[in-house]
């Protein structure tokens, strides 16, 4: 929608004059994420499953290890450790 607004420059295709200037800095930007965008390397279908099943092993530790230290200070208390 902005390409066609936009050209190939922003200050020709639309009135800069409006807002000083910042529709043409918010059309700027969106060209350029877009640019950004078409260089992403997004990762398959199969790495994605891999590291979001690590990611739920990492977490489900962690919370297992937080809770089990939660669990001792509770009940014992830090003197009776020491």
């Amino acid at each position: 929608m902005y390409r066609d607004l936009i050209g190939k420059d922003p200050n020709r295709s639309l009135n800069c004059k409006i807002a000083n200037g910042f529709v043409c800095i918010i059309m700027k930007f969106l060209k350029q994420v877009s640019a950004e965008m078409k260089k992403v390397v997004w990762p398959n279908r199969n790495t994605t499953m891999i590291f979001t099943f690590i990611v739920i092993i990492v977490s489900l530790f962690v919370a297992y290890y937080l809770s089990l230290f939660d669990f001792i200070f509770t009940n014992f208390g830090l003197k009776q450790l020491i």
